[in-house]
């Protein structure tokens, strides 16, 4: 019983959380970055999430940034029960994120992934429904 409890406690953080998150998305990339989240869980799924943790640092966009940034902090800060949270984290970035990431036990790295793919999952949830009718007229 206790576990079914804590993940419907994580399920609601996550949702709360990233909801949080993209309600304060700035309004001048707000639409590119609901455009981008939306082709991420399938990237992790297919090329590993170190590789889209590089591609989204890479990319070196204010969105793009945020987004990896807000991924570090739930993985690494907020999300209960991550194997990769760190109390030494203050503002985890995408950098420290693939550092743990490389630096995890398998099992703990696989953990991880499907963390940021629920996570990311939530986060086009919401932008999606924000976002996706702005601009257009009734």
């Amino acid at each position: 019983m206790k576990q079914i409890e804590d993940n419907r406690d994580l399920t609601f953080a996550r949702a709360r959380y990233s909801f949080n998150d993209v309600r304060e998305w700035k309004s001048h990339w707000r639409k590119d970055a609901a455009k981008r989240v939306k082709g991420l869980p399938v990237a992790i799924r297919s090329q590993g999430l170190m590789v889209v943790i590089a591609t989204l640092m890479r990319e070196d966009t204010p969105y793009s940034r945020h987004i990896v940034d807000c991924l570090a902090q739930w993985i690494l800060k907020e999300a209960q029960h991550s194997p990769l949270l760190s109390s030494e984290n203050k503002e985890p970035s995408g950098r420290q994120l693939l550092d743990a990431c490389m630096n995890a036990l398998r099992a703990d790295y696989v953990a991880a992934e499907m963390e940021a793919i629920l996570f990311l999952d939530q986060v086009k949830l919401y932008a999606d429904a924000l976002y996706s009718t702005e601009g257009k007229s009734s």
